[in-house]
């Protein structure tokens, strides 16, 4: 992505600075410093209904992209944030419009960032989430949705985008062996040694 040439605020000329230990663009006339900030994204890891009872025979629910970047690869079905809009309801209204599929939010599955993105830098949010209706079909940025095995997943060259990528290995890994991330394994052993507290009932 492009940097700007010109100020947002008073279209003046824009010059490169050393600002809080970072290059950033300012405005030669206003002063105004061209901030940017990492852009949020949202998704879900569904599993197949049928096979969560047991965890071995799990399905993750994957979706190939229609449009560039990664055109034709599988994801993890998600979107970007918009402006205003509630970070777990943006969740809940990508997987609708693109696996045609309602789901009910769980727990954070993994918070990534990504930088291969052409379009701009980013932080995705991924949620563990529960299939409550809808019906499974291809929409919006998806040509193609479909549920695979743990043992059965696309090539990793068949999957867009980095961070899509690690949290299939780490679910997969989960899966098949019982291995946790290092963060989630991290926190497992702070909250058994009782240095984190455990959420109100």
């Amino acid at each position: 992505m492009r940097n700007p040439s010109f100020c947002s605020s008073c279209g003046g000329p824009l010059a490169e600075r050393e600002i809080d230990q970072y290059l950033r663009q300012i405005c030669t006339r206003c002063g105004t410093i061209m901030y940017r900030n990492p852009v949020p994204a949202a998704g879900c890891i569904i599993e197949h209904p049928a096979a969560m009872a047991d965890l071995h025979q799990a399905q993750v629910l994957l979706a190939r992209r229609k449009f560039d970047p990664w055109k034709d690869h599988w994801y993890v079905p998600s979107g970007f944030v918009e402006y205003g809009d509630d970070v777990e309801a943006t969740a809940r209204r990508e997987i609708q419009e693109e696996t045609g599929l309602i789901v009910e939010v769980g727990p954070v599955f993994g918070i990534y960032s990504y930088f291969d993105d052409p379009r701009q830098h980013g932080i995705i949010i991924l949620y563990r989430a529960m299939v409550t209706g809808g019906k499974l079909q291809a929409g919006d940025d998806a040509a193609e949705v479909a549920f695979f095995a743990a043992d059965e997943l696309p090539p990793m060259e068949q999957i867009g985008f980095a961070t899509h990528r690690r949290a299939l290995s780490e679910w997969r890994n989960e899966v098949l062996h019982n291995i946790l991330p290092p963060r989630a394994e991290r926190s497992r052993t702070l909250y058994l040694a009782g240095q984190i507290a455990p959420a109100h009932r």
